[in-house]
């Protein structure tokens, strides 16, 4: 299971920490907690198609991107830009959202593009 999120950041280097929100009522929510893993696919400029599977509440969404599994089980994206896998350090409460933290395990690179970016309702491409 997947979710598109608009709120993701690096935390700390030493450790490599890094965190999301999701709102309390998510349905992905249950399932990252229970495997106690995440992984955070960075989309490439041209997968904003991918975004949008990510984004609706239909399933499964795995089915129709290919992935694979990573060192904690979490999937990573094939054709994603890069991936930061992750095990679950910490979760806060945030209002009506949850605080995710998580403990970078493996990372990698998979693609020399742009990244994928969001702004003002729609998917931009940066000029590097």
């Amino acid at each position: 299971m997947g979710v598109t999120v608009n709120s993701f950041t690096s935390v700390s280097l030493d450790p490599p920490l890094v965190l999301f929100c999701i709102h309390h009522k998510s349905r992905v929510w249950p399932v990252v907690k229970e495997a106690e893993a995440f992984t955070v696919n960075i989309l490439a400029e041209d997968q904003a198609d991918v975004c949008r599977v990510f984004a609706t509440k239909e399933h499964p969404h795995f089915s129709m991107v290919g992935s694979r599994a990573g060192r904690t089980g979490a999937p990573i994206l094939d054709d994603a830009l890069g991936y930061l896998e992750c095990a679950l350090h910490r979760v806060i409460d945030g209002g009506d959202h949850l605080i995710v933290i998580g403990r970078v395990v493996d990372l990698g690179v998979q693609r020399d593009d742009g990244p994928l970016t969001f702004f003002r309702s729609g998917h931009l491409r940066l000029e590097i």
